[in-house]
């Protein structure tokens, strides 16, 4: 089952990525970044930065968790990043 009370589960994870993300923030400039020592991705509008993306890993390097930070005030503090 891939969904339950709205959570997303095993391969519906990658797929809401890869889809969803993709289609609602297309018009956003995306960078591949290292946030808290982990792989993320930083969306920027018009030379801002408007969203982090950050993803938690299980033993096996597979997707555990995703992290989507569109709160401008935990936006704001963001240090600099590792863009690559």
């Amino acid at each position: 089952m891939p969904t339950v009370a709205g959570v997303l589960r095993d391969e519906a994870v990658l797929s809401f990525v890869t889809r969803q993300l993709t289609e609602w923030w297309a018009n956003y400039e995306w960078s591949a970044a290292e946030l808290s020592g982990s792989r993320g991705i930083i969306l920027h509008e018009d030379g801002k930065t408007v969203a982090a993306v950050s993803f938690a890993y299980d033993r096996n390097d597979r997707v555990a968790d995703i992290f989507i930070f569109r709160n401008s005030d935990k936006i704001q503090r963001l240090e600099e990043v590792r863009i690559y």
